[in-house]
Parts: structure tokens; C-alpha cells; sequence
């Protein structure tokens, strides 16, 4: 292949280097991928003849290794993307590759990374169906032990169309061949495939959820290290005995690497949809049939045992939250039951061994949330007390053993006008504790004041919801709760950007609270970061930083003019309080500089990069900017040309491309689809790339970018980021060329 090491000047920088498209090539850089070991793969869906398509794969220096590619028109090969292995390799996905006469049968194609594949895609090199359209809906699944799965739900079988199969591929040599029982685990039944749900053992084995398969569904344990093949047949899974058993409509693994599988619409001896839980052991599997000796059942049809969802334990052990359990005549009371995760075991939910509601739509078990220490917090937000109904309640549960009986102010967080807990969110928390947001609780006659409940993860904390144990507004609409952030030392953030700032609707409050003991009390500005104008909605938006301090994010703030945006130091170990100003953030300068939301990106060192899309330039409005903030202290400052890297042309909205990250070794990639010179072709876009270790400034389509030359094609530029060699790979396929542009601008650093 021809290559150019370029030192000019315009849209290709010094330390550049240009991969032009091969021969039939058509657009080249449609995606650019970085391996693990410093190669490049690059794909062409529509390269020629014919749009057969093609992937190509470069070693760091340009050099071509190996060019695979589609052997009937519009085989359009790589169209589905490449997705890199744990180890290093690669997947070509193509899902419109022809078999014979059958169009979009699909390919699946597994490359060495250092060898590549040269070739045309083929059942020789590939895994790929066999009949008309199997590649629809196919999904790729990458395993966490560096294998694969190819799902394909509407695979072509002999004798049988669109049965389904799924196909475990080696992620050191891959899998080839036609789609078959030789090669794949496949369906006896139409559409049995359907629906599957995967879950993944800490073992390294895997179940495969079938609700649909032969009508009465089944989940099959397979090894992880060879997967499953053949037909399924009830002697290797464990299945339902009535149609619509569901069996396998979820499968949970727990921590100790075992499973268990969910069957909500079992049908059982007291009748229809009792629901069954079954626990399975992870090195052997289960098959068999559900039954009453097996699993955890109902007692009363409809009761669809595990309807709120299994949940893995800390500790190995589980919870099965049933929110239909009916509680004698009281249907949808709910019930939360904790079980061994040791071994099989089964019974019948009940009173004596868990948690429950007691009136009609209590619904006790509607949000399980596990806490990091193997406890856990149930939620039920409808939960209905004495007096008054859908007041909510939010109750601990022991990890260790069963925690029963009915909910109640003695042993919950409840609360007492119906709605208070109506948006109940749980937060776990890495303490060990948890967080309990009820935006819509009600304070006295101010309704949806709102509340944060810091509860312990040790014992659980209970009583009705007010100031004595929660952070709570105190204005009609506060909603204190609705905003959240978890920082990185495991301290926290609640507020609200409704909060009311005496007579100023909307002024927004976020205040800091201790992972470890929590707060109490009415926010204000004393004890919180907090807005003075009408909607400056303050708090609404918040980024933790990776030294554990964090940045209020109030793009909405009024400062010498309306939403000209600010963003905010907060200490994340004690806490800032005080209103927004020009004396502690730093903030825009003009009119509707902070249109929208606020992005910040963090870097390793505890500092964030801002970006404002609405940002002006003189000259060019809504051009947007991009801004280095540091972590490590409050700043002061209005932004400019000379303290920002800002757009290059008018309605850029730099900050918003699709892409723009900032990567682990603190370099800024910044996609903007919208850059140009301001005369035509217009929108040809630019990708730069920046040092976020130090203060950055300059503008869009400087010596920092690669820049496209076709209108309206800014979109499809395509940026990847190798940190292995920071290099900066661009694709552009309306050029129909890749740019690859080292950070260290330095030629030796091309091998």
C-alpha cells in the first residue's frame, strides 16, 4: 500500500500519517478500532466490487496485514461492526453476507489480531446461517472469559425455519461453519430461541434462559470453556410440565457461582401462575422438571412467586421479592423471602419466613436493593398503613437469615399521606449503608417538599420520615431526593434544582451528607450549595471527580446575564455550602452561554474538563467551548478565548459530538461534527486532540485537529483513541482515507 508521513500545515498536521483506501475501496474509515497490541482494524461495508465490503488490518507503522472481504454483491462485510475480545482478538460481524441464494443468512467472523485474516468470508472461517434472513436480530456476546456467544433467534434448522440457535466461539481460535446441533445448541421448536436471557457464572460457566421453548420454557447450564451443543431436550435443563410455565423467564447468578432460575408463571398443585424459584448448583447445572421439592412456590394461584425479581446477595445467599403474593384475601399484599444460596432448598412463601404485606396492592417487594455488606433494603412505595393508603415504607432486611412478618413505623421507614414515598429510589452505598430519595414526600401542608433518608446498613433504620431522621425541604415542590450523586470516597449528594430559595422558585439546592453517618435536618443555604436566582436550578447536575471532591454543573444560572452557566467546587470530604457566584465557580459570559446541560469529564488526576455548547465567540455564536476546571480547590474565573479551546465556526455546540472522552492517559478527543471555515463546504467537521493535564486552549481546526473536507459529512468522521501508542486514529469514509496523528508528534513513535 502507498503511505505519506505529511509535516504541512491545514486539515493534516505535523506528526500525521495518511492511510489511503486500498484498491475498490469505497469508504474507507467507516470504523477504526484499536487492539490491545497497537494494530488497527479498519472497515469498509461498501468496498467493491459490488459492495461486497471489507475489513483491513494495519500495524501501527500503516502497513497492511490482511484484507477480508465479501464474496457476492452487497455482502456488505463488517457492516455489523467489529467487537474486540478480552484477549486481544477480534469479531467481524456481517449480517447481510449471502449464503448461496439466501440473502442476509450473516456471517460471524473471528480474526488473530496479530496475524489477521486475508480472504473472502466463507463457512470456512466463519460462523454463518443458512437460510433467508437469519441474521436478523442476531446479537454477538462477549463473555468475561474472553469466549463469545452468537445468539441467533431466527436461525434456519433442517426441517425447521426460524428455530433458533446460539453458538458458543473460542476467543483464541474462534468457530466456523454453518449454523447446526454440530456446532450450536439449538431449539426443537419455532421461535424457541426467543426471549433467551443469559447470565453469566462467577465460575466461568453460563445459563441460557429459554421461556419459550417448547411452550413451557427451560434453562440450560452449559460449561463456559466449551459451551453447549446439540438439541435441547428436558434431560438437560430444567423445564416446565404446563404451557406457559415460562420456565427461565430470568435467571440470576449468585456470588458463590452458583444460580437460580425464575419461573413467575409455574403452574402448581394450588393452580395457575402459583410461580416457583429454584436454585440450581453452578459447577453441575440442573435439569428435571420445577416442582414443589425443588423450588420456592405459592400458595394461592396468581401469586407468581419471583414476579419482583431474584436478588443476588454479597454473601452468596438471595431474596425473592413476589409483589402479586396474596396475603389471604389481600391480593397483591407482596412478599420478600431470603434463602440459603448454599443449596437447594424449597417451601412455600408464607408468613413464617418472609416479609409481607398485609392489605390489598401493599406491593411489599417492589425494589429490592442490595447493600454492599450482604444485606439488603426492600422497597414498596404503595405500601398502605392503618390510616391512610400508598403512603410507601422502606424496610432492612438481615442478609444472614430470614427477616419476617408484616412492615410497620417499628421496624421501616414509612411514611404518612399517601404519595410520600410514591417515587421511592434506593441507593446502596459502598459503606455498607444506603440512601433512601422520596422527592414527593410531604411536609406538613408543603407537598412534595421532599426527603433524602440515610439508613444503616447494619441494623436498619425505621420510623416515619421527617426532619428528626431526614434531609427534607420545606416548600411546596422542593423535591429534595430528586438529585443524587455518589462521590468516589463513598460520600454523598443530595438536592433538588426545584428547591425554593425563599421567594425564589427553582434556585436549586445540593447538599454534601457522610456516606458513613448521614444528616438530618432542613437544607439551606448554611449547609449546601445553593442558587439565587429564578431557575437557576442549581444542584440538578453534578460530576464526582476521581480525588473524591466533585463539580455543581448549574448551566441554568443567571449571573451579568440569563443562563450564562456555572460550575462549582464542592469539598467532598466536608462539604460546601454558600450560594453560586462569580467569586467561586467559573462561569460564562454571555446570554445563554449555558443553554444546555453542562458536561464534565473527569480526569485521572481529580481535575474535569466542562464543556458549554452554546457558548459565543465573538463573531460566532453557539460555537461552544471546552474548558479544564481543577478538582482540587474552588476556581474563580469567566471564560474566554483565552482560558478555553472554543469552536472554530458558529453553531459548532463544541462539547456535543458523539465520542468526545476524555481517555484513561488524560488526553481530550474532541468529536465536532459541526466545524468548518465558515464558507463552503460547510459541516465538514474536526476531530482534535488535547492534553488534559494542563490548562487548554486555541480552537477547532487548529494544529490540535484532523479535520474533514466534504460538506455535511462531519458526522461520519470516526475517532479511536490507542493509549498503547497515543495515537489518535480518524476515519474518514466520505474521504475514503484514515489519519492516524500521534499525540507526541514525533515520527519514531511510528514502529
Amino acid at each position: 500500500m502507498v503511505w505519506m508521513w505529511l509535516s504541512v500545515c491545514g486539515s493534516v498536521q505535523a506528526g500525521t500519517l495518511i492511510i489511503p483506501g486500498p484498491f475498490d475501496s469505497v469508504s474507507f474509515g467507516t470504523s477504526v478500532t484499536w487492539l490491545p497490541n497497537g494494530n488497527l482494524v479498519v472497515t469498509d461495508p461498501n468496498a467493491g466490487p459490488s459492495a461486497v465490503g471489507a475489513v483491513y488490518l494495519y500495524r501501527p507503522d500503516g502497513s497492511l496485514i490482511s484484507t477480508l472481504k465479501g464474496g457476492s454483491a452487497n455482502d456488505n462485510v463488517g457492516s455489523g461492526g467489529t467487537r474486540v475480545l478480552p484477549g486481544g482478538n477480534f469479531l467481524v460481524i456481517s449480517p447481510s453476507w449471502r449464503n448461496g441464494a439466501n440473502a442476509s443468512a450473516g456471517a460471524v467472523t473471528f480474526v488473530n489480531a496479530s496475524t489477521g485474516l486475508s480472504g473472502t468470508v466463507s463457512a470456512l472461517n466463519s460462523l454463518v446461517g443458512v437460510g433467508n434472513l437469519d441474521s436478523s436480530n442476531r446479537q454477538v456476546v462477549v463473555l468475561n472469559s474472553g469466549h463469545y456467544l452468537v445468539h441467533s433467534p431466527l436461525a434456519d434448522l433442517p426441517g425447521l425455519v426460524n428455530g433458533g440457535a446460539i453458538t458458543w466461539g473460542s476467543g483464541q481460535v474462534g468457530v466456523s461453519g454453518e449454523i447446526s446441533a454440530t456446532n450450536s445448541l439449538v431449539s426443537p421448536n419455532v421461535a424457541g430461541f426467543n426471549g433467551l436471557s443469559l447470565a453469566e457464572l462467577t465460575n466461568g460457566n453460563f445459563v441460557l434462559g429459554l421461556p419459550l421453548w417448547n411452550q413451557v420454557g427451560a434453562a440450560v447450564w452449559c460449561p463456559g470453556q466449551s459451551g453447549c451443543i446439540g438439541q435441547v431436550e428436558s434431560n438437560i435443563a430444567l423445564t416446565g410440565t404446563t404451557t406457559s410455565d415460562l420456565v427461565g423467564i430470568g435467571v440470576t447468578p449468585l456470588s458463590n457461582g452458583h444460580y437460580v432460575v425464575t419461573s413467575t408463571n409455574w403452574d402448581g398443585p394450588a393452580g395457575a401462575n402459583q410461580g416457583a424459584v429454584t436454585w440450581a448448583n453452578g459447577v453441575t447445572g440442573l435439569a428435571g422438571s420445577v416442582s414443589p421439592a425443588n423450588s420456592w412456590i405459592g400458595s394461592s394461584p396468581s401469586d407468581n412467586i419471583g414476579d419482583g425479581g431474584v436478588t443476588a446477595l454479597s454473601n452468596g445467599n438471595f431474596v425473592i421479592a413476589s409483589r402479586s403474593w396474596a396475603n389471604a384475601g389481600a391480593v397483591r399484599a407482596g412478599a420478600v423471602t431470603w434463602v440459603s444460596g448454599t443449596g437447594s432448598t424449597s417451601g412455600v412463601v408464607g408468613p413464617g419466613n418472609s416479609m409481607i404485606g398485609t392489605q390489598q396492592d401493599d406491593g411489599v417487594g417492589s425494589i429490592i436493593v442490595a447493600l454492599s455488606n450482604g444485606n439488603y433494603v426492600v422497597g414498596a412505595p404503595n405500601w398502605n398503613n392503618p390510616s391512610a393508603v400508598a403512603v410507601g415504607a422502606a424496610r432492612w432486611g438481615n442478609g444472614q437469615l430470614s427477616t419476617i412478618g408484616p412492615l410497620s413505623s417499628a421496624n421501616a421507614v414509612v411514611g404518612t399521606v399517601a404519595g410520600d414515598l410514591a417515587n421511592l429510589q434506593i441507593e446502596s452505598l459502598p459503606s455498607g449503608n444506603y440512601l433512601l430519595r422520596a422527592g414527593t414526600w410531604n411536609n406538613g401542608l408543603a407537598t412534595d417538599a421532599g426527603a433524602a433518608i440515610w439508613g444503616n446498613g447494619q441494623t436498619g433504620t425505621s420510623g416515619i420520615v421527617s426532619a428528626a431522621i431526614a434531609v427534607v425541604g420545606t416548600t411546596s415542590g422542593d423535591q429534595i431526593g430528586t438529585a443524587y450523586k455518589l462521590l468516589t470516597n463513598g460520600n454523598l449528594l443530595v438536592g433538588s434544582g426545584s428547591w425554593t430559595n425563599g421567594s425564589i422558585a427553582g434556585a436549586g439546592l445540593l447538599a454534601f451528607m457522610n456516606g458513613s453517618t448521614g444528616g438530618t435536618g432542613v437544607v439551606s443555604g448554611s449547609n449546601a450549595i445553593i442558587g439565587t436566582s429564578t431557575n437557576d436550578g442549581v444542584g440538578l447536575f453534578s460530576v464526582a471527580l476521581t480525588n473524591g471532591n466533585y463539580l455543581v454543573l448549574s448551566h441554568s444560572w443567571d449571573g451579568t446575564a440569563a443562563n450564562i452557566g456555572a460550575v462549582t467546587w464542592g469539598n467532598g470530604t466536608t462539604g460546601t455550602s454558600g450560594p453560586v457566584s462569580t467569586a467561586n465557580s467559573v462561569v460564562g459570559g454571555s446570554f445563554n452561554d449555558g443553554s444546555s446541560p453542562i458536561p464534565a469529564l473527569p480526569t485521572s488526576k481529580g481535575d474535569a474538563v466542562i464543556a458549554m455548547s452554546g457558548f459565543d465567540v465573538p463573531g460566532r455564536s453557539d460555537a461552544g467551548m471546552m474548558s479544564l476546571v481543577k478538582g482540587n480547590g474552588p476556581s474563580s474565573a469567566v471564560l474566554t478565548t483565552s482560558n478555553a479551546y472554543v469552536g472554530g465556526s458558529a453553531s459548532e455546540f463544541m462539547g456535543t459530538g458523539v465520542g468526545t472522552t476524555v481517555t484513561p492517559d488524560d488526553r481530550l478527543v474532541i468529536v465536532s461534527s459541526n466545524w468548518d471555515t465558515g464558507v463552503a463546504p460547510l459541516n465538514v467537521g474536526a476531530i482534535c486532540l488535547l492534553d488534559a493535564t494542563v490548562p487548554i486552549s486555541g480552537q477547532s481546526g487548529d494544529s490540535s485537529c484532523i479535520t474533514g473536507t466534504v460538506a455535511n459529512q462531519g458526522s461520519s468522521l470516526k475517532a479511536a483513541y490507542s493509549t498503547l501508542r497515543q495515537q489518535l486514529a480518524v476515519g474518514k469514509p466520505a474521504e475514503n482515507v484514515v489519519v492516524l496523528f500521534d499525540f507526541r508528534l514525533l515520527a519514531d513513535s511510528f514502529e
